[in-house]
């Protein structure tokens, strides 16, 4: 990696994102990984029971820490997925809970413990992926809440991370009819991306897309 870093700044000038996701639980390439011999670490939805949030710092700082030593330098994490529907498959025990100011306070506390790891952390997945039913992964999923709706709920996590400096968003592949006016994801919208998350919500920083070979799109 380090190599590959000097090479970056001897043809750009600049270094390399260098991501994986890497959230705990059942989205863990290492973590759960016998070849790394790591700790195993609990969902976020174990972490967010306790109500503690200096245990999803702790989270953000292990992870943070073995990342860095690996060579990563960015994680597509914390999740700040609100669980709004209890029939939602995809995000399920990813997120830290039902309600966006628990949800909140936890990922803020684990995007603390990886920037403390030298680790730039993603939160995700914008605009909310807990209010969906179906799974981007396979294919086309939306949600049918306006947006004050979601600015009272889904985008609090989202708004909180942007107060607090987060430097990377991740757009999901939803679709938010009742918002955008048509099936369009989130991700390809210019409405949801440009309209209202740099414009009505401020975010100035860098804005990533879930995975563009998803079914979704």
């Amino acid at each position: 990696v380090k190599n590959v870093q000097e090479y970056s700044y001897q043809r750009i000038g600049l270094p390399l994102f260098i991501s994986v996701d890497e959230e705990g639980g059942t989205v863990s390439r290492f973590s759960n990984n016998p070849t790394f011999n790591l700790e195993k670490i609990d969902s976020m939805s174990v972490i967010g029971a306790t109500g503690d949030p200096q245990n999803a710092y702790n989270v953000g700082a292990k992870i943070g820490s073995f990342l860095y030593d690996l060579g990563f330098n960015m994680d597509n994490a914390p999740d700040a997925d609100v669980l709004t529907n209890p029939s939602n498959t995809v995000i399920g025990s990813r997120s830290f809970g039902t309600d966006c100011n628990l949800v909140s306070e936890m990922m803020l506390a684990e995007m603390k413990g990886l920037q403390d790891q030298n680790i730039i952390p993603v939160i995700k997945h914008y605009p909310g992926h807990g209010a969906t039913e179906a799974d981007t992964h396979a294919g086309y999923a939306y949600t049918n809440k306006t947006l004050n709706e979601m600015m009272a709920n889904e985008l609090v996590p989202f708004i909180n991370g942007i107060n607090a400096g987060v430097k990377v968003i991740m757009a999901a592949h939803i679709s938010c009819p009742n918002i955008v006016g048509d099936n369009t994801p989130s991700s390809l919208s210019g409405v949801m991306i440009n309209d209202i998350l740099r414009g009505q919500l401020g975010y100035q920083g860098v804005v990533t897309t879930d995975a563009l070979n998803m079914g979704a799109i």
